[in-house]
């Protein structure tokens, strides 16, 4: 189905549970280590390029037990699944990114409860997480770059969910108002008035480029949940309203490598209970 789309990159996550059932690196599951070798094999036989996530929220239970992202030991752990990954798959594998939208797992999962483990302790909770949850990151980002990046030539660097955020004026305030929204949620790993607009994802594109000197980026994800069935009119428009404005972005001169649509089939949400 991939490869009749024509896409030539499919981004997928690894399931930590899958790999390290218990989470810990001395009782490793080989079923699991085949199922992705496999499909990296079969992605990269037909010529399509993977690109793999090492943490997208499944975090096993026995390491939730324990504090899950509240406690630092979580770092070194997280280190050692990420190393065995690389092992096993960075001589097929060349992107990398280590954590999915960091910002829904410590604000979603730890500061409200909308979100497994549902901790619900702002202003505590999620702070705790996003420290741990970022040293994680670097320490994975860096044992890639000094032991692994030199053989397997491959790229790293982390999922972040982005936002726009448009002045209701031109007022100081507000604008002021709308930077301190950009440097918050999207700078510190990134509610206002949610609405489709693609120009935000020009303009997003664009402040990232003025805010940190034009760095190479992908769109990761980027879709709408619409209902149910094939007559979709309404994400056909909005594919082509957002892809739109990666193209403006990049007559902007926005160093954008590449764009993922969300998602490519229907998505059973795990937090519906689908997992």
């Amino acid at each position: 189905m991939v490869k009749e789309l024509g896409v030539d990159m499919y981004r997928f996550s690894i399931a930590w549970t899958r790999i390290l059932p218990s989470g810990f690196s001395n009782e490793i599951n080989e079923k699991g280590i085949e199922y992705y070798s496999n499909l990296i094999d079969e992605l990269i036989s037909k010529g399509i390029t993977p690109v793999v996530t090492l943490y997208h929220f499944d975090l096993p239970q026995k390491l939730q037990d324990l504090g899950g992202w509240l406690v630092p030991d979580i770092v070194d752990y997280f280190v050692q699944f990420a190393e065995l990954i690389f092992e096993r798959y960075g001589d097929r594998v060349q992107m990398w990114t280590t954590i999915n939208e960091p910002w829904h797992i410590c604000e979603n999962s730890y500061g409200r409860d909308g979100l497994a483990p549902a901790t619900n302790y702002a202003g505590v909770a999620n702070y705790i997480c996003a420290h741990n949850l970022l040293k994680a990151h670097a320490e994975v980002v860096h044992l890639y770059r000094n032991k692994f990046q030199t053989v397997q030539k491959g790229k790293i660097g982390i999922s972040l969910d982005a936002r726009w955020y448009e002045p209701a004026t031109d007022s100081s305030d507000d604008r002021e108002a709308s930077e301190w929204g950009l440097q918050f949620h999207n700078s510190h790993y990134k509610k206002l008035n949610f609405q489709i607009v693609p120009f935000g994802l020009r303009k997003l594109l664009n402040w990232i480029k003025t805010e940190y000197d034009n760095p190479p980026t992908w769109v990761t994800e980027n879709g709408v949940g619409t209902e149910a069935g094939t007559v979709d009119h309404q994400r056909v428009d909005y594919y082509n309203g957002y892809m739109n404005a990666v193209l403006d972005a990049l007559q902007d001169g926005c160093d954008v490598r590449g764009y993922f649509a969300w998602s490519l089939m229907d998505n059973f949400e795990w937090r519906a209970g689908y997992t």
